[in-house]
């Protein structure tokens, strides 16, 4: 630091001093709390030197090998594709980071040194979030202002429920996570490698606009996918007909969303039921999808089934857990990006 520097000058030329003025160099240096070695070399260095003797040096070390400006444009790399610099994939390594600087400026940069130079600067390994090349933000930020502003209108002048209907899969092979284990013997889960047999499941969370009370119905299709018919069959059993309100729905824009027995549905019901879609590629804004994280990230993540039936018995108990828990089913829309 600067101050330290010009406090050890002044310690030397005061000693110089004293000495000059007749007190013993012992008597300085236990005066001045420093060695009487160090006042001997102040004041030898002070008769060859003269006064230059007692100017404050830098410190030597190692150069920076990047200078600010080359470590600005580093860092202004990584706000960008890998892609832009000619590499196969979206992937940031550091020996990539060390590549481009000795391309860009003859600089030689070891990978592991240059790890610990990112992370101090607040560069860290991160996994990227995957987001459809088709999503287009400014859609989902109009429909936001504009359409969900009117759908909760007229959920509330009409004393509609609110619905949010989706559909997934549980397949045999599960969602693997870490598990505590003794260092060095990775833990082994035995799955069915060849079998494709699913449990689909259609869901759909109700949100009452008078009394704010959560819902959640849903149905389970065994080694079946949910179709056009499923899709319409599950929202007149388990949707229209359960709700004595008006419904309005909000959906996404699968087609099975939009074929022909749920546009049937939709005109059989017709003014108690009214539909909107969801902007495309956003499934953050339906509270459903924080159904399927909790049961399938949290709930029956490393679950290995012996058979179907066990993985749809797994999968009832689980939905029916969050059935009966109402902070959990209004923790479901407070997660949805929705501005309730």
């Amino acid at each position: 630091m600067p101050w330290k520097a010009d406090a050890s000058a002044y310690l030397r030329r005061l000693a110089v001093s004293r000495v000059k003025g007749g007190c013993k160099k012992t008597f300085v240096a236990r005066f001045l709390g420093v060695s009487e070695r160090s006042v001997r070399r102040w004041v030898s260095n002070e008769r060859t030197a003269g006064a230059s003797a007692y100017v404050s040096r830098p410190r030597s070390g190692r150069p920076p090998k990047l200078d600010d400006l080359q470590a600005s444009t580093v860092l202004g790399w990584l706000q960008h594709s890998p892609c832009d610099f000619g590499f196969v994939n979206q992937r940031w390594t550091a020996p990539r980071v060390t590549e481009l600087i000795q391309r860009e400026w003859g600089v030689r940069m070891n990978h592991r040194y240059l790890i610990d130079w990112l992370r101090r600067r607040g560069i860290t390994p991160q996994i990227p979030v995957s987001v459809a090349q088709e999503r287009n933000d400014n859609e989902i930020r109009w429909w936001i202002t504009y359409v969900w502003p009117r759908i909760k209108k007229t959920a509330r002048d009409t004393g509609a429920d609110l619905v949010f209907t989706d559909e997934s899969g549980l397949l045999m092979a599960p969602l693997i996570r870490t598990t505590l284990a003794p260092q060095a013997q990775t833990p082994v889960m035995r799955t069915r490698a060849k079998h494709r047999q699913k449990v689909s499941i259609a869901a759909a969370l109700f949100r009452s606009t008078v009394t704010r009370h959560a819902r959640l119905t849903h149905e389970t299709f065994v080694d079946r996918y949910v179709d056009d018919f499923l899709y319409a069959e599950f929202l007149k059993d388990r949707v229209l007909r359960r709700s004595p309100r008006p419904v309005i729905l909000v959906q996404d824009n699968a087609p099975l969303h939009l074929g022909q027995w749920t546009q049937e549905v939709t005109e059989d019901f017709y003014p108690r039921l009214e539909v909107f879609q969801f902007p495309a590629y956003a499934p953050e804004l339906n509270p459903v999808e924080q159904l399927w994280t909790w049961t399938k990230d949290k709930q029956l993540v490393n679950f290995v089934p012996d058979d179907l039936g066990q993985l749809a018995a797994a999968a009832e108990h689980v939905i029916g857990l969050a059935e009966r828990d109402q902070v959990r089913l209004q923790g479901f829309f407070a997660a949805a990006t929705l501005p309730w």
